[in-house]
């Protein structure tokens, strides 16, 4: 009789401890994707410009990419997203990138509309960008303030600091959480 009442107990034990032990208590266990665009079509996409362009031809996946042409220094806007929370301080954006003759510096560049506070704008330079070069995963890290962890809007951009051509393919934006700096 005691034996059935132990087991009970530790089924019991299991089914209440298990899920939190799997969950990890309600941090999140690593990068949380908050928007993913794989680049082979319009749709989402702010850029309007004559410069921006699907190429069907070139892609990392097949798929299509998108091209930009720039003759000088271009900013193109690429995707806004609305998200009610980002799970951590920092956001990642994460892509595919070709590039043929492309001179100046690249940036890729986030906008932040917190719910309080003004916008702010945050600058990441990609050196993995520039001149002539194949497909190469590209990630850059945008660290958020307190107040930008519940913004209304989104939106990413990319500054091409000079005349060249650069594709993009497969952008995903993850919410994450970073060692904070001293």
């Amino acid at each position: 009789m005691t034996r059935g009442v132990d087991r009970r107990v530790i089924v019991s034990v299991f089914a209440v401890f298990l899920p939190l032990l799997m969950s990890g208590c309600g941090e999140p266990s690593g990068p949380v994707l908050i928007g993913s665009y794989p680049m082979d079509n319009r749709d989402g996409l702010l850029a309007d410009q004559e410069i921006v362009d699907i190429d069907t031809e070139v892609s990392a996946d097949g798929g299509g990419s998108l091209h930009i042409y720039a003759e000088d220094r271009t900013l193109v806007n690429l995707y806004e997203l609305s998200t009610e929370s980002v799970e951590g301080n920092a956001l990642v954006a994460r892509c595919q990138v070709k590039s043929e003759s492309l001179s100046g510096w690249t940036t890729f560049e986030l906008w932040v509309f917190p719910e309080d506070g003004p916008v702010r704008s945050i600058l990441r330079i990609s050196e993995d960008i520039g001149r002539t070069r194949d497909w190469q995963e590209v990630e850059v890290v945008f660290p958020l303030r307190d107040n930008e962890t519940s913004p209304k809007k989104l939106r990413l951009a990319l500054n091409l600091g000079g005349r060249g051509h650069l594709w993009i393919d497969d952008l995903q934006i993850f919410s994450t959480r970073i060692q904070e700096q001293d």
